[in-house]
């Protein structure tokens, strides 16, 4: 009697609650890390122009005389350096405005329910996990968490819903006894935003 052989299939598995990432979302990564690196370039080049630039200057004075040519020397100087930080200023903002783009595009593949979780979850993290808390949400948001409490990092017994139709689907404010908080997805990227542009600024200046 023939023996049959069962081939198990070759085709990898996702481990349950991970997702794909889309090839355009990964390219959004890749664009930034090309601007990212392409920027490092450009500084480089930048400080290196200025340092050829100060000993030419600074050649030419003493050519010309000791005090004229440290005058436009310095003044030479200083409008290389104003135009270098001009110029890498807005560059970090490009390249923050790059990455929240890409972050946009990945959290947009996530439907509505999953980032309200996520961004009340992590307004949360703030809290003691035996502090009382208010969750203040859109009238639509409320039968999702009512479900979803147990998902949440704190004992569901110690939130309360409250619905507000002021608020927008993606919205919600988090109150407790330490005060108010917006834990909304759009606050929390504008504020991920600001930080990108804070961390870059200070990395150009430690470099300087």
């Amino acid at each position: 009697m023939p023996t049959f052989l069962r081939r198990k299939s070759v085709i990898p598995e996702l481990a349950p609650g991970l997702r794909v990432l889309k090839a355009e979302s990964y390219g959004e990564f890749e664009q930034a890390s090309t601007v990212l690196e392409q920027a490092q370039r450009e500084a480089t080049k930048l400080r290196a122009d200025a340092e050829s630039a100060y000993t030419e200057a600074k050649e030419r004075g003493y050519q010309e005389g000791f005090a004229q040519g440290q005058a436009k020397a310095a003044e030479h100087i200083w409008q290389l350096g104003t135009a270098t930080a001009d110029y890498l200023g807005a560059l970090e903002r490009q390249l923050a405005s790059i990455v929240m783009e890409g972050i946009r595009r990945i959290m947009g593949e996530f439907d509505q329910e999953t980032k309200a979780l996520a961004a009340i979850s992590n307004g949360l993290q703030l809290l003691r996990r035996d502090q009382r808390v208010t969750l203040r949400v859109a009238p639509t948001a409320e039968a999702m968490l009512k479900k979803r409490l147990t998902e949440l990092p704190i004992d569901p017994d110690l939130i309360d819903i409250v619905t507000d139709n002021r608020l927008e689907p993606e919205a919600c404010i988090l109150e407790s006894e330490i005060g108010i908080v917006d834990v909304g997805i759009d606050t929390q990227l504008e504020a991920l935003q600001r930080f990108l542009e804070d961390q870059l600024n200070d990395q150009r200046q430690l470099s300087e």
